[in-house]
C-alpha cells in the first residue's frame, strides 16, 4: 500500500472552483459509482447568501446549508460525473485527506501497489493536472504474536465472542495464569491487527 499526496487542479466541472471560498475541509465522504456525497466545512471569503446564490447559479445539487460562523458553514453536495472522482474511484483508492483551496486540492490518499500505474494513467486520460507532492510506502501490519493468536483462539472457541458470552476475561486470565488487564490488552492488540489486516485486504 501506498500514501499519495497531490496537488490538483480543479476539473472545469469542479463544483467550488473559482468560487469566493478560502478553504474547505472534507468531514465525510461517500462515494458510489460516478456519484460522490461530501459534506464540507467551507471557509468562506463573501457573505454566505452571496456564496449560496452562486452555487445556485451553477446548478450545484446541495442539500443543507448549516451557519457555524459568520464566514464558516457546513455543507452537504451531491457531486455527479466529476472526472476527478471517476479517476480516483477506479483505482480502488481510500481518501486519507482533502483540502480544498479556491484554485486547486491539496488530496492524501491510500492507493494498493498494484494500482498506482493506473491512478496516474487515469489522471492523464482525463487531462487532470495535478503534482506530486510526495510518495511513501506504508509499513506492512505485523502479524499476531504467538501468545496473542493462542490466547485469542481459546477466547473465540470457548465463546468470549458469543452473545451473550460464555467465557469472561477472568476466566481467560486464569488459564493463562495472566492478570485480567494483560489479557485485556493482548486481545485488544491482536484485535487491532486483524481489523487493519482485514481492511487493507478489502481495499485492494
Amino acid at each position: 500500500m501506498l500514501e499519495i499526496k497531490l496537488k490538483i487542479d480543479h476539473p472545469d466541472n469542479c463544483i467550488l472552483k473559482d468560487s469566493e471560498i478560502s478553504t474547505a475541509k472534507i468531514i465525510k465522504c461517500n462515494a458510489y459509482q460516478d456519484t460522490i456525497t461530501n459534506y464540507l466545512e467551507i471557509k468562506l471569503n463573501c457573505p454566505v447568501n452571496e456564496f449560496i446564490k452562486k452555487l445556485e447559479e451553477k446548478g450545484v445539487d446541495y442539500k443543507e446549508i448549516l451557519k457555524v460562523s459568520r464566514d464558516v458553514i457546513k455543507a452537504l453536495f451531491l457531486i455527479k460525473n466529476c472526472i476527478l472522482v471517476k479517476a480516483l474511484l477506479e483505482t480502488n483508492c481510500l481518501f486519507k485527506d482533502v483540502e480544498i483551496h479556491k484554485k486547486y486540492i491539496i488530496l492524501t490518499i491510500i492507493v494498493p501497489s498494484k494500482n498506482v500505474n493506473m491512478l496516474f494513467g487515469n489522471l492523464d486520460k482525463y487531462k487532470i493536472k495535478y503534482n506530486i507532492i510526495y510518495i511513501k510506502v506504508l509499513k506492512k501490519k505485523k502479524k499476531l504474536t504467538k501468545r496473542e493468536e493462542e490466547i485469542i483462539k481459546y477466547a473465540y472457541e470457548k465463546g468470549f465472542y458469543d452473545i451473550p458470552r460464555r467465557i469472561t476475561l477472568e476466566d481467560i486470565a486464569l488459564k493463562f495464569k495472566l492478570s485480567v488487564s494483560t489479557v485485556s490488552e493482548i486481545i485488544r492488540r491482536g484485535e487491532r491487527k486483524i481489523l487493519e489486516e482485514f481492511f487493507e485486504k478489502y481495499s485492494s
